[in-house]
């Protein structure tokens, strides 16, 4: 990644092979530190990184189900998971057991480094019975209604929000811009900021006004397109929403839309936004519900009255870099795809669209806000810099890390 471009982070969801017991981190074993002494079992949890680049903050997601499969006694309510430090010590680290699919039940979730060209292994710790009180410091937030229908979710580094199925972020100042470096959550307080002006820990740089902002959804059916929004709260689609998560590792929160096809009530989509803690980018998921076969849901990023545009299909990825005021400046907006399956993009509506056809009912795709006066650079950045982010992104969101469950492992 470009020295001074823009910092952003990795998100995906890891493969899952279940094969024999595996060999401790860096070809150590393993002192058991004194909080997991009380466990009775363990089980290696190991990434294979061998053919890559080093791993820093990688989402890990594992399905109960998984675990279970080789651990039929397993109890995530008494629970702990260890990782290696630089110094070979093995130390408890943060984890979240949740549900946002209940067609996959819950799920384990940590953030993991590993060298690069390396193998990591970290330790699932259990007893079969008995509670176990796990406080972690929060990574994420979510906060609604602060102004209604407003529902928010937010990493160290960004925060995003959905109204009326409308997209829009707010940029944080970071490390090596004007304000503060340290962690800042705005979204337990949002109620309380005026957040369209610049504030010591950033702004709301981007007027949504009636488009989509930077993410909202239109669902084609043929050459028409149903918005699954209510620009500026008029229209008559449905939408109901809830937080589903928020821990040290992610949050999630979702929105279901309804009454889009007017005069059909069985076309219904689910949307449901990701982030993980210190990630620029959030994940969303869309699964779309009785419509007919070659509907393409089409995400839409809105259009900057100065702007200029980059878009690889084979790649996934479209975005924006411009401004709408002189007084906020330059901001990027991105939509990272499935690579290889984008259509064209369309303009409507203040829009650009760009449909994607749906796997199995569902669209995942990725997007990323940034404020240029969060930063600073050695030069001003624009769209040859926005698009070398967008590639280094869209080439790690593809990227595919093996991660192997090792057998049951009973301590003394």
């Amino acid at each position: 990644m470009p020295v001074g471009a823009f910092r952003g982070t990795v998100l995906i969801v890891l493969s899952l092979m279940i094969v024999g017991p595996a060999g401790p981190a860096l070809g150590q074993e393993p002192a058991v530190p004194e909080v997991l002494s009380t466990f009775t079992r363990r089980i290696p949890i190991t990434l294979d990184n061998s053919a890559g680049a080093a791993l820093s903050n990688w989402p890990v997601v594992l399905p109960a189900t998984s675990l279970e499969a080789v651990a039929t006694d397993l109890n995530l309510a008494n629970c702990a998971l260890a990782a290696q430090d630089a110094d070979g010590q093995w130390n408890a680290i943060p984890y979240q057991v949740d549900e946002i699919d209940e067609a996959v039940g819950r799920e384990l979730s940590f953030l993991a480094s590993v060298p690069a060209e390396a193998q990591g292994t970290y330790y699932l710790y259990y007893n079969p019975e008995g509670r176990r009180s796990s406080v972690f410091m929060l990574k994420t937030r979510t906060a609604q209604d602060w102004v209604p229908p407003n529902i928010g979710w937010e990493s160290a580094l960004i925060a995003y929000r959905t109204y009326h199925g409308q997209f829009d972020f707010f940029a944080k100042k970071m490390t090596g811009g004007p304000g503060p470096a340290a962690e800042t959550y705005i979204l337990p307080t949002i109620g309380d900021k005026d957040y369209h002006k610049e504030a010591e820990w950033g702004m709301d740089p981007l007027l949504v006004g009636r488009s989509s902002g930077i993410g909202g959804l239109t669902l084609y059916l043929g050459e028409q397109g149903y918005r699954l929004q209510n620009p500026e709260g008029q229209g008559s689609v449905r939408f109901d929403k809830e937080v589903l998560a928020v821990g040290a590792v992610r949050a999630a929160v979702e929105v279901t839309v309804g009454d889009f096809v007017p005069g059909n009530r069985d076309v219904t989509a689910r949307i449901t936004c990701l982030i993980y803690g210190g990630h620029q980018e959030s994940e969303i998921r869309v699964s779309v519900m009785g419509a007919p076969e070659g509907a393409l849901p089409a995400p839409g990023l809105t259009k900057l009255p100065t702007e200029e545009t980059c878009f690889d299909r084979e790649k996934g990825y479209f975005g924006n870099w411009g401004q709408q005021n002189i007084e906020i400046g330059p901001i990027g907006m991105a939509l990272l795809l499935p690579p290889g399956l984008a259509l064209d993009p369309i303009e409507a509506d203040g829009d650009h669209r760009v449909p994607c056809p749906l796997s199995d009912g569902v669209l995942r795709y990725h997007i990323l806000g940034d404020w240029m006066r969060s930063r600073v650079y050695a030069t001003a950045p624009g769209i040859a810099q926005w698009q070398e982010r967008l590639e280094a992104l869209a080439a790690e969101l593809s990227r595919e890390v093996p991660v192997a469950v090792g057998t049951v492992e009973t301590l003394g």
